[in-house]
């Protein structure tokens, strides 16, 4: 089964939910201003998936049930990304999974240089659209 046209299909359920599609790419949008888009791009040459979370966090899949795994669950209220700041550059994006009371960082994506000099800040963001259960550790 096409994951894009899966995901469409799915979205079906959420009629108040703003997404664009294209081919071999997809952004579901945030409901709200404390959620981050989700999107899920194809590259043919290299038969990879990519799911981005917000402007940074991504994680790549030749696996297609997989990628709309973590689809899912960027949607979800299961997870959450913190983006870390130097001035308005975003250096570090943590995406972290609600495990009971607690948050555990299941993936790390960040820049080689850190930019410390410049002024630090922090950025929580959470999409509630969908409940989903956590993809496996990656």
């Amino acid at each position: 089964m096409d994951p894009f046209d899966e995901i469409e299909k799915r979205l079906q359920k959420y009629p108040n939910t703003k997404f664009e599609s294209r081919d071999g790419h997809l952004t579901v949008f945030p409901v709200d201003d404390d959620g981050f888009p989700v999107t899920l791009e194809f590259d043919a040459k290299i038969r990879e998936y990519v799911v981005t979370f917000g402007e940074f966090s991504h994680l790549h899949f030749s696996d297609s049930s997989e990628a709309l795994e973590w689809f899912a669950f960027g949607l979800s209220d299961a997870c959450r990304i913190e983006t870390i700041y130097r001035d308005r550059t975003p250096v570090r994006s943590n995406i972290q999974s609600r495990e009971g009371d607690y948050w555990r960082t299941v993936n790390e994506t960040a820049i080689l240089i850190p930019l410390f000099w410049k002024k630090r800040s922090r950025k929580m963001q959470q999409n509630n659209l969908i409940e989903a259960s956590k993809p496996s550790a990656r």
